[in-house]
């Protein structure tokens, strides 16, 4: 009679929603869940235990992986990574999740505008956060042309700044996404500039995919070119 010795037994909460599921991502998970079965839950702690290992969040890090895994291989992310390898590791123990992208965008009769501002420093971004401590503990107001998460059971999971929120309280994770004053786009100083006491005006643009977060970030209709308003912002 032949041994391969001590073999370790994952319990998942359903089946797999993946069609490979790697013993990496399944470790990790399980450890993060420690026996939890209710999905919000679980997914809160998964956005907790990726949030603590301390990976490098690097958000010029332009391509996405295209394995999820590698942010464990290689210790290091841009949003898209860390949303898509949530989304794995949920997926891998039965419980279904998506990405979400997010941007300031606004819907115009032909087509749909990523919205850009600038800041007193002409520093562009499409949402500007509040003050948010990163994974590998790097403290900062960022700056996107777009924030990608995964959405499980009606929660945004953002593991590269710690945030779990239910979607309808998303608005609370940003300090603006900011609308032109001026809706035509044609004067943005028509009625001033934004203070930076406003409140952000609307919400931001959430586009879901349908798993994974791809390098195609927008909407198939997204316009090429940006729609630009203007706000003073002093950091």
């Amino acid at each position: 009679m032949n041994r391969t010795g001590t073999h370790r037994v994952y319990f998942t909460k359903e089946a797999p929603l993946i069609d490979t599921v790697n013993v990496l991502g399944l470790k990790k998970i399980c450890t993060y869940a420690n026996g939890e079965i209710e999905d919000s839950t679980i997914a809160k702690k998964g956005v907790k235990g990726v949030y603590a290992e301390g990976w490098t969040y690097d958000p010029n890090h332009v391509t996405i992986f295209s394995d999820p895994l590698n942010v464990i291989r290689q210790k290091v992310g841009q949003c898209s990574d860390y949303a898509n390898l949530l989304i794995n590791l949920y997926e891998s123990i039965g419980i279904n999740s998506h990405g979400v992208v997010i941007f300031n965008a606004a819907q115009m009769p032909d087509s749909l505008y990523s919205l850009i501002w600038f800041n007193s420093y002409s520093l562009g971004a499409n949402v500007l956060t509040n003050w948010l401590t990163s994974c590998d503990r790097q403290s900062n107001y960022w700056r996107f042309a777009f924030h990608a998460v995964a959405e499980c059971g009606g929660n945004f999971c953002d593991a590269s700044l710690g945030l779990f929120r239910p979607d309808t309280d998303y608005a609370s994770w940003w300090k603006y996404y900011l609308y032109p004053q001026d809706t035509l786009g044609t004067c943005p100083d028509t009625l001033g500039h934004y203070l930076d006491t406003e409140p952000p005006p609307v919400q931001p643009y959430y586009y879901h995919h349908t798993l994974y977060v791809l390098p195609d970030v927008y909407p198939n209709n997204m316009a090429k070119r940006r729609w630009f308003s203007y706000h003073i912002h002093n950091y």
